[in-house]
Protein backbone atom coordinates (compact mmCIF):
# COMPACT_ATOMS: atom_id res chain seq x y z
CA UNK A 1 0.00 0.00 0.00
CA UNK A 2 2.70 2.47 0.93
CA UNK A 3 4.62 1.70 -2.28
CA UNK A 4 1.51 2.74 -4.21
CA UNK A 5 1.38 6.01 -2.25
CA UNK A 6 -1.67 5.08 -0.19
CA UNK A 7 -1.19 6.83 3.14
CA UNK A 8 -2.52 5.73 6.53
CA UNK A 9 -4.51 2.62 5.62
CA UNK A 10 -6.31 0.79 8.39
CA UNK A 11 -5.19 -2.84 8.30
CA UNK A 12 -7.04 -5.43 10.37
CA UNK A 13 -5.68 -8.98 10.26
CA UNK A 14 -8.26 -11.71 10.67
CA UNK A 15 -7.89 -15.08 12.31
CA UNK A 16 -5.93 -17.57 10.25
CA UNK A 17 -7.81 -20.67 9.13
CA UNK A 18 -5.78 -23.88 8.92
CA UNK A 19 -6.78 -26.37 6.25
CA UNK A 20 -5.82 -30.01 6.79
CA UNK A 21 -2.43 -29.04 8.21
CA UNK A 22 -1.28 -28.34 4.65
CA UNK A 23 -1.94 -24.62 4.37
CA UNK A 24 -3.48 -21.70 6.22
CA UNK A 25 -5.70 -18.95 4.88
CA UNK A 26 -4.73 -15.53 6.23
CA UNK A 27 -7.53 -12.95 5.86
CA UNK A 28 -6.89 -9.20 6.11
CA UNK A 29 -9.28 -6.26 5.84
CA UNK A 30 -7.94 -2.93 4.60
CA UNK A 31 -9.68 0.45 4.61
CA UNK A 32 -7.99 3.37 2.88
CA UNK A 33 -8.48 6.48 0.79
CA UNK A 34 -6.73 6.96 -2.54
CA UNK A 35 -7.04 8.64 -5.89
CA UNK A 36 -7.53 6.56 -9.02
CA UNK A 37 -3.84 6.54 -9.96
CA UNK A 38 -2.79 5.20 -6.53
CA UNK A 39 -5.54 2.58 -6.59
CA UNK A 40 -4.48 1.28 -9.99
CA UNK A 41 -0.81 1.28 -8.92
CA UNK A 42 -1.72 -0.81 -5.87
CA UNK A 43 -3.86 -3.25 -7.89
CA UNK A 44 -1.09 -3.77 -10.45
CA UNK A 45 1.54 -4.33 -7.73
CA UNK A 46 -0.81 -6.75 -5.91
CA UNK A 47 -1.37 -8.71 -9.13
CA UNK A 48 2.35 -8.83 -9.96
CA UNK A 49 3.52 -9.92 -6.49
CA UNK A 50 4.84 -13.51 -6.52
CA UNK A 51 2.59 -14.61 -3.65
CA UNK A 52 -0.44 -16.84 -3.14
CA UNK A 53 -3.04 -14.17 -2.44
CA UNK A 54 -6.28 -12.74 -3.75
CA UNK A 55 -8.71 -9.88 -3.40
CA UNK A 56 -11.92 -11.44 -2.09
CA UNK A 57 -13.91 -8.19 -1.97
CA UNK A 58 -13.24 -4.64 -3.15
CA UNK A 59 -15.59 -1.75 -2.48
CA UNK A 60 -14.83 1.61 -4.08
CA UNK A 61 -16.87 4.67 -3.08
CA UNK A 62 -16.20 8.10 -4.58
CA UNK A 63 -15.49 10.99 -2.20
CA UNK A 64 -17.01 14.17 -3.60
CA UNK A 65 -15.82 17.72 -3.03
CA UNK A 66 -17.78 20.49 -4.72
CA UNK A 67 -19.55 17.90 -6.91
CA UNK A 68 -16.24 16.49 -8.20
CA UNK A 69 -14.61 13.22 -7.29
CA UNK A 70 -11.68 14.08 -5.04
CA UNK A 71 -10.63 10.54 -4.12
CA UNK A 72 -12.09 7.13 -3.31
CA UNK A 73 -12.82 5.34 -0.05
CA UNK A 74 -11.61 1.78 -0.39
CA UNK A 75 -12.58 -1.29 1.58
CA UNK A 76 -10.80 -4.52 0.68
CA UNK A 77 -10.94 -8.05 1.97
CA UNK A 78 -7.68 -9.73 1.06
CA UNK A 79 -6.53 -13.28 1.66
CA UNK A 80 -3.12 -14.87 1.58
CA UNK A 81 -2.15 -18.51 1.77
CA UNK A 82 0.68 -19.82 3.91
CA UNK A 83 2.13 -23.25 3.17
CA UNK A 84 4.57 -23.88 6.02
CA UNK A 85 6.12 -27.04 4.58
CA UNK A 86 6.67 -25.59 1.11
CA UNK A 87 10.18 -24.34 2.02
CA UNK A 88 11.34 -27.46 3.89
Amino acid sequence: LSEAGIDRPTIRPGRSIERSGVFSRLPVTVDARADLAKLTTFLKAFEDAPLLHQIRRLRIQPVLKENKIESYDLSMSLEGVSMPDSFA
